[in-house]
């Protein structure tokens, strides 16, 4: 439930998600590799926030950045992109990560890729507000 003072008046509304959370992956190759996923139910929008940092196992190179995504989801239908992902990475090498959005299992995921014959620790920390319904 969140209530807002909004010139003297009090609006509430009830049915709002917000979350912080975090994963991790270690990836050997330059495959493609989720490193989190979030699951958005019918009739919810999502917008998520967050930074990601990988590093080649002995610390020789490096990655990191941050997001913003946002999504929505419909009765009976399924998970839609709204506008295009923000985006920014460093790295200095070919590594990298990205956001998107995955129609089949209806999540938002938090993707990376890493180097050929290459170890990469990935850490990734992000918030997420869900609109779920109105009261």
């Amino acid at each position: 439930k969140l209530v807002t003072n909004n010139g003297g008046a009090t609006n509430e509304f009830i049915g709002s998600d917000y979350v912080s959370a975090s994963g991790s992956v270690q990836t050997t190759d330059a495959t493609v590799a989720s490193l989190s996923e979030i699951f958005l139910n019918t009739q919810e929008s999502i917008t998520v926030t967050g930074q990601v940092i990988g590093a080649q196992s002995d610390h020789t190179n490096a990655v990191g950045g941050n997001f913003v995504i946002t999504a929505r989801r419909q009765a009976a239908g399924i998970i839609t992109l709204i506008g295009a992902p923000v985006i920014n990475v460093n790295s200095s090498s070919a590594a990298t990560f990205t956001v998107d959005v995955n129609s089949i299992n209806q999540v938002v995921r938090i993707r990376v890729t890493g180097v050929a014959a290459t170890t990469y620790n990935w850490v990734s920390t992000f918030n997420f507000q869900k609109v779920l319904t109105n009261a």
